[in-house]
């Protein structure tokens, strides 16, 4: 429960926070749960035991989630509360205005194509039809609406279908290899992604579009299907009808979108996207602020991909100078995996342009990220980084040491992909021979030994763009 009630106090904005602490000073007998308030509002991770006050951390997360629920004024709630003056006009026998209430906020569903919640009003719908039916004895009514509830189960049925196949496909390219390729290409065949989308619901054409995105990380779609993809999301988009009733699910899509555009080369969509999501993050600053974290940190992430893919490395000190006091900050707060691929990237980024102290610099921000497992494929960039950094800065007895070490460690160096491994490899060559100040011709054929052997094609570079191998070997060979 401590961790339950930290979170969620760390989630709340600054004014949900001062109308709890509102509430809460105007009950003389919550003083205890003011006292606790404040404690994990000052502190993520209180160090303070307050054993006497475990009790009260049940009813402090309890009278947080209902004053919340009671303050909310989001699409969803006016949903709930529709319903609730639904069953009270009922209860009273006014079934005309019940069913004018209902109406109004079955029309205001479709438009926002809300099929789950549409099936919610069929029982209350038949219940206060049947009422009204006996006045007038036209029972044909019911024939309609059997027909049109079962067009929402439909409509719902195919976007849960949609989702189902999505979810399926990003867990089979999660770590993907060569050897479920045969699984990923049955995903593109499968019935769903053979129907036409035009006219579909904005969840069923969402659902579509990011399959066939997440499948472009494998194997590269025509012109035409790109186009196809960018232009129908961004339809979406314009239309706010993508997640009407959240916004961090809807940012997290447009960085989806983003990092697509990217990977496909295409920085015009991918500029206009930037500007959408800061937009959006103005939004939800002083509403969502753990949302705002997150999603500023990607954006950032997203930005420094755009200056790598535009060649505008010069401007990515501009942008540093502005966030890297938030980054920091983030430290404790963010999602970690995210806070880690940002600092990976201004890592690479200060390597190539030869700001060797300062990659060094935010390397070392990364012990303080405090990762309990690190993904296999991140952990092999962070340990080849980390050679690289000393090799520039000539720490070479050092990094003789990291070289050595890294491949004594036979389970560990097996987790390499072939490319990191000769990479690793023409390390250990390459400070063997400036230790023993070989002359620049042998240095430059380990070079090219390695460059044979690293193959970019299957890189974990291309699908996430920390660091390329291949550029740093070949800006090597050029300048020795």
């Amino acid at each position: 429960m401590a961790n339950a009630i930290a979170s969620l106090i760390q989630s709340l904005s600054d004014k949900e926070k001062r109308g709890i602490r509102s509430f809460l000073l105007h009950e003389k007998d919550r003083k205890d749960l003011n006292r606790l308030f404040e404690v994990y509002a000052s502190q993520p991770d209180p160090k303070v035991q307050l054993k006497h006050l475990t009790q009260k951390k049940f009813e402090l997360y309890n009278l947080i989630i209902e004053k919340l629920s009671f303050d909310s004024t989001n699409e969803q709630q006016k949903f709930f509360k529709s319903l609730s003056r639904i069953e009270v006009l009922f209860k009273k026998h006014l079934y005309e205005y019940a069913l004018k209430e209902l109406l109004k906020a079955k029309q205001k569903l479709l438009q926002m194509e809300r099929y789950n919640d549409l099936l919610i009003f069929y029982d209350w719908e038949i219940r206060i039809r049947i009422q009204l039916t006996q006045k007038t004895g036209k029972y044909e009514v019911f024939d309609k609406l059997h027909e049109e509830y079962s067009s929402y189960l439909k409509e719902y049925k195919e976007i849960i279908d949609y989702f189902n196949l999505y979810f399926k496909l990003n867990a089979s390219v999660w770590g993907v290899t060569k050897r479920n390729e045969s699984k990923i290409q049955s995903f593109i065949r499968h019935p769903l992604m053979q129907k036409k989308v035009e006219g579909k619901s904005a969840y069923v054409k969402y659902c579509y579009y990011s399959i066939l995105m997440t499948y472009s990380q494998l194997h590269p779609l025509s012109k035409q299907k790109t186009d196809m993809i960018l232009i129908g999301m961004f339809d979406l988009i314009k239309s706010s009808r993508l997640f009407p009733f959240d916004l961090g699910a809807e940012l997290i899509a447009i960085c989806n979108i983003c990092s697509f555009s990217l990977n496909i080369s295409r920085s015009d969509y991918a500029e206009n996207l930037l500007k959408i999501i800061e937009v959006k993050l103005h939004e939800c600053k002083n509403e969502l602020p753990t949302i705002y974290r997150n999603m500023r940190l990607r954006w950032i992430e997203l930005t420094l991909i755009y200056y790598k893919r535009t060649d505008t490395l010069e401007k990515v000190d501009s942008i540093l100078l502005e966030e890297s006091g938030f980054i920091q900050k983030s430290t404790q707060n963010a999602n970690k995996m995210l806070l880690l691929s940002v600092n990976l990237h201004i890592v690479s980024f200060y390597i190539f342009l030869k700001k060797y102290d300062e990659a060094h610099k935010w390397f070392n921000q990364i012990s303080k990220i405090h990762l309990k497992k690190v993904v296999v494929n991140r952990q092999n960039i962070i340990d080849i980084i980390n050679l690289v950094i000393h090799y520039e800065l000539g720490n070479l007895i050092l990094l003789e040491a990291l070289v050595n070490r890294l491949i004594r460690n036979v389970n560990r160096f097996q987790k390499f992909r072939v490319e990191e491994r000769a990479f690793v490899k023409m390390m250990k060559a390459l400070v063997q021979l400036r230790l023993k100040d070989s002359g620049d011709q042998k240095i430059k054929d380990a070079l090219k030994k390695a460059s044979k052997i690293i193959d970019q094609d299957f890189s974990f570079e291309k699908s996430v763009g920390f660091f390329n191998y291949r550029k740093w070997v070949d800006n090597k060979i050029a300048s020795t």
